[in-house]
């Protein structure tokens, strides 16, 4: 394998080569004092980044690198495998030597090809790291003693495993608990095998401030948020862990883990018949490190998927995905535990790109990383909204990420008040086959729904359309809509459900808005009174005296855009905006 070096910290760290190509954003600022056996400040020292592949049929490969203090540094890798054995896919990777890297797994014999991304983080003060490997992990777990003790408020746990299995389930989770400073709680649910090895990195970090969250994620729920017992700067943390399973699953079960805001840690899913047991360290860093969070949308077709970040320094930079082993994505793979779907590698290609990438294509997946800065500067050109076509939400599955999913990729569904009785609908499709049309449903209790208009659909198309439909409520009170997408032969889906609250009359209504030909203004004035509409520059370009409660207006010369609708009489004055499509 190729490798070039980079200058990083006064040191020189191996690299791979930057790959060409790429497509797709956000981040950048915390506090703590350290304990006195490892220094006062953490320093970054290197960053070695590399590639290896461990080969169809091969249970292990060794990885060199250059040498570095193993008490001072530490393993994540990510990979890519298409199987549904975790004989197969759990990959164990470890320092098994200051200069090497090992990873492993169980299947030898048609077992398929692996891909896998791994960075060493080596630091020179500030850091400490404690590591090693649990054989047979019994269902009751296994107590591991730290020496010398550590500052539980100031360290996380890595974990990753090696184990035999043809399904994946509740003998393939498992969590890591920092019970006191001098103990590490490992722990898995019962049923299954025991996991043959777990290796694990126990990484204290002076100046930062570490918070655990936990919870249940039920079955029949595809959505968890825990809210943290303090604040924290997100663009100066990151989130790291693990979680234990129920039973067996299937591959839309996995969870996405992400730092949703100052305050809460998100679980999304898209699949719910298992219990989640998530065990995450929330790590707020003091010292010059800066974390850019995103998230790369790969949509079923799609296998190989880049995204656009804020700029940060790719040579002292590396990349976390905060999902369980550092690989976990929300996918759509309803049908099997095949990895392939939702576990990804991830790659900073260059100062501005992040990379996504996984074997299998066939069903949508949303792959969430944090990107974190090692330098003095902070990551500039940071600015809403989050990267990817879609964020996280706390219902509906990741956003409605497969719905839609074929033969109609749904990417955006908003509802919003317009006036005192119009509700706006706009939707967004990335990609539709045989799309006859939308039907849109409208409910008052979010149950009995009606339809109350269609949209054309475009066929079949792979470039993104957009929708839009306004709906003239009968009354004041809480609407919800959905969107029914009916193919050429019949067969449909339903988006997920959007809502609209109006809670005041107002004395100025446009019907409808957006508009193309006419629109009607509805008033509570009698006929005293003039209707004015003004352009974006402040021209009048419609003036007329007021003809009744109800005014329509021809518009159709009118050039698209946003106007300004005034209604006066005497000392009473209404505007509403106006939209004209």
């Amino acid at each position: 394998k190729a490798e070039h070096q980079i200058e990083l910290a006064g040191a020189v760290a191996i690299a791979k080569p930057t790959p060409e190509g790429s497509r797709r954003h956000r981040g950048p600022i915390g506090h703590r004092a350290g304990d006195a056996h490892i220094g006062h400040s953490a320093t970054l020292s290197n960053i070695y980044k590399g590639s290896t592949t461990l080969a169809s049929g091969s249970g292990s490969i060794t990885q060199a690198i250059t040498s570095v203090d193993l008490s001072q540094s530490f393993l994540i890798f990510s990979v890519r495998v298409k199987s549904h054995k975790p004989g197969d896919f759990q990959i164990g990777g470890y320092l098994s030597a200051d200069d090497e890297i090992t990873f492993h797994r169980y299947n030898t014999s048609g077992a398929p090809v692996v891909e896998i991304e791994w960075q060493v983080f080596e630091f020179s003060s500030g850091v400490s790291v404690q590591r090693g490997t649990v054989t047979n992990l019994v269902a009751s777990g296994a107590n591991v003693s730290l020496s010398p003790s550590i500052n539980t408020s100031s360290s996380f746990v890595t974990l990753n495993m090696r184990k035999d299995g043809s399904s994946y389930g509740s003998d393939d989770g498992v969590t890591g608990v920092l019970t006191s400073g001098s103990n590490l709680y490992i722990d898995r649910e019962s049923g299954g095998a025991d996991p043959q090895h777990v290796h694990w990195q126990v990484i204290e970090w002076t100046g930062t401030s570490v918070q655990t969250v936990s919870g249940t994620l039920s079955a029949g729920s595809d959505s968890l948020a825990v809210t943290l017992s303090s604040a924290v700067d997100k663009d100066k943390t990151m989130v790291i862990g693990n979680y234990r399973l129920s039973g067996d699953v299937v591959s839309a079960d996995l969870v996405s883990t992400e730092l949703y805001d100052d305050n809460t840690v998100i679980f999304t899913r898209t699949g719910t018949q298992r219990n989640i047991y998530p065990y995450f360290y929330v790590v707020e860093f003091s010292d010059d490190t800066d974390v850019v969070h995103g998230a790369v949308r790969i949509l079923s077709g799609e296998s190989d998927v880049s995204t656009t970040i804020c700029s940060v320094d790719a040579a002292s930079s590396g990349i976390i995905n905060p999902g369980d082993y550092g690989r976990s994505a929300g996918n759509c793979n309803f049908s099997s535990d095949d990895m392939g779907y939702g576990w990804t590698t991830l790659t900073i290609d260059d100062d501005v790109t992040v990379r996504a990438e996984r074997p299998s294509t066939g069903y949508a997946a949303r792959v969430p990383f944090q990107v974190l800065e090692f330098t003095a500067s902070t990551p500039t050109g940071c600015t809403p909204p989050e990267p990817g076509a879609s964020t996280p939400r706390t219902t509906n599955g990741n956003g409605g990420l497969c719905l839609f999913n074929l033969p109609v990729e749904l990417i955006a569904f908003e509802a919003e008040a317009f006036g005192a009785n119009i509700s706006k609908l706009s939707w967004t499709t990335a990609s539709e086959i045989d799309n006859d049309f939308f039907e849109i449903e409208r409910s008052s209790n979010n149950a009995d729904f009606v339809p109350v208009g269609t949209v054309a659909g475009s066929g079949t198309t792979n470039a993104i359309h957009y929708y839009h439909w306004s709906d003239q409520v009968p009354s004041l009170g809480t609407f919800y809509y959905r969107i029914k997408q009916v193919d050429f032969d019949g067969e449909s889906d339903y988006s997920w459900t959007e809502s609209v609250t109006f809670t005041a009359q107002s004395p100025l209504t446009l019907y409808p808005n957006p508009a193309a030909d006419w629109v009607t203004i509805r008033t509570q004035l009698d006929d005293e009174g003039d209707i004015r509409i003004y352009d974006q520059i402040g021209r009048t370009v419609y003036s007329s005296p007021l003809q009744s409660s109800s005014n329509q207006i021809d518009i159709h010369l009118m050039t698209r855009g946003l106007y300004t609708v005034v209604v006066s009489s005497g000392r009473f004055v209404a505007t509403e905006t106006l939209v004209i499509d």
